[in-house]
């Protein structure tokens, strides 16, 4: 799980934050995160995003929208997990680890 933060919109406004699954396709399937609420500066502390073991890999963009004229977006990348238990059990090749590009 990451956790999403945000700055830079209306003070005190709704903001809903939303994976859109296909970035090439924007139209397409969307999964509505949670809609939070600015503070009195325009911005939101950590909100969790979850991603679950059975999700495809791949890329995804996480958006927050506060209407038609204040959005933003952010790329995200799904691979399949590519580090080793330190027990004895082998690694479970449908398990998914997020990783954020800056």
């Amino acid at each position: 799980m990451v956790t999403v933060e945000g700055s830079g919109f209306r003070p005190n406004t709704p903001v809903t934050l939303r994976w859109v699954m296909n970035p090439l396709d924007p139209a397409g399937r969307t999964i509505t995160l949670t809609t939070v609420t600015t503070d009195a500066a325009g911005s939101f502390t950590a909100v969790p995003a979850v991603i679950f073991q059975s999700d495809a890999s791949g890329p995804r963009v996480l958006e927050a929208s506060a209407g038609a004229d204040q959005s933003a977006s952010a790329p995200f990348l799904v691979v399949p997990a590519t580090m080793q238990r330190s027990d004895k059990e082998a690694l479970n090749a449908l398990r998914t680890q997020l990783l954020y590009r800056r």
